[in-house]
């Protein structure tokens, strides 16, 4: 019998859009690979910095924003997860999102990485 090739699998939103495309295809892979989810959400502080231009919004009340938003849609998340018996942990953290493949394969964990090209 051939072992799962994932134990964990890490999803970092990116975009809201995007994530609700992906979903469905990270929640097959679990599902087949009995495997545990990982969602992480990232609020970028250069995107907050990006939207104060723009805005008349201090970095307070933008940070705010998108920290409640992320919380909402990680919710939304786990419960689809729950409802299909996928076992999930929801992460959410402030800081910059610019991390190259590369650099995951020199700092490698326990977690198993799923790339957003193995699911497109």
């Amino acid at each position: 019998m051939e072992q799962n090739p994932f134990k964990k699998i890490l999803f970092l939103i990116t975009s809201a859009g995007e994530a609700k495309e992906t979903i469905r295809k990270v929640h097959g892979l679990a599902r087949v690979c009995h495997a545990k989810l990982i969602i992480l959400n990232v609020i970028d502080k250069m995107q907050i910095q990006r939207m104060k231009r723009f805005t008349n919004q201090s970095t307070t009340e933008i940070e705010v924003e998108m920290e409640e938003n992320g919380w909402k849609y990680l919710y939304f998340i786990e419960e689809l997860s729950k409802n299909q018996g996928i076992p999930t942990v929801i992460l959410q953290n402030i800081g910059v999102v610019a991390v190259s493949y590369t650099h995951l394969r020199a700092h490698e964990t326990s977690l198993h990485l799923v790339c957003r090209l193995l699911l497109e």
